[in-house]
């Protein structure tokens, strides 16, 4: 594998951070004004030659940046030796796992379900209920009487069944909502939490309502 220059380190050691501290790899925008650069294609080419080189994998997305080498191979100290990171020495620990992100979520009129992986994020297992963990992003206010606003990410549990009354993420035909579940004896009803929304009723003879997951935590980015 070829030597990195100085700069090369730099960046690498400042995605790897940033992804280590905040949960998300930085976009191009954050590299370059980290490094006080004028140009984005400064960037790109830094970029590049770490891809080139096997220590980067770019993907599509403004966050899609993975770290292929350990932080640890990569930056010694100064006697010479490696320091696993703290992020590396957690997802040994078996106390991180990689969750992610697969689409949106409509929190009012269902959109079209968002199948590809948009970005991984490190959770610590005590925010997880069980294995197999996924996030969705919150498009839509219908939620907001549960705390869960446009631009959340909520965290789901996946699972076919759910009680009266739980937030699920439901798909209907080829279109996916989040919103309270009620089943009776001749509908499904699926209850938003804003009373601008009307509740989405499902009768016997409508298209098929499958419940996805159960929501079991709201994440959340200030801006």
């Amino acid at each position: 594998m070829d030597k990195l220059t100085d700069r090369q380190r730099e960046v690498l050691r400042f995605i790897a951070d940033h992804q280590e501290k905040r949960g998300v790899p930085p976009t191009l925008e954050e590299i370059r004004d980290h490094f006080h650069w004028r140009a984005i294609g400064t960037v790109q080419d830094h970029l590049r030659g770490l891809a080139r080189k096997g220590y980067l994998k770019r993907g599509r997305g403004a966050r899609r940046l993975e770290v292929l080498r350990d932080p640890e191979s990569v930056f010694p100290d100064d006697d010479g030796t490696w320091t696993p990171s703290y992020q590396e020495r957690r997802r040994a620990s078996g106390r991180v796992s990689l969750i992610p992100v697969v689409g949106e979520v409509a929190a009012g009129s269902p959109i079209l379900a968002v199948e590809n992986v948009e970005e991984e994020w490190f959770l610590d297992r005590k925010l997880l209920r069980g294995d197999d963990n996924f996030l969705l992003r919150v498009k839509g206010e219908s939620m907001t009487g549960a705390h869960i606003r446009d631009g959340d990410y909520l965290l789901i549990r996946p699972q076919a069944v759910a009680e009266n009354g739980e937030i699920v993420v439901a798909l209907a035909g080829d279109e996916v909502t989040t919103k309270r579940f009620y089943r009776h004896r001749d509908r499904i009803e699926l209850r938003p939490e804003n009373p601008a929304f009307d509740t989405i009723v499902y009768r016997r003879g409508d298209e098929e309502v499958e419940i996805i997951g159960k929501v079991v935590g709201v994440l959340r980015k200030y801006r």
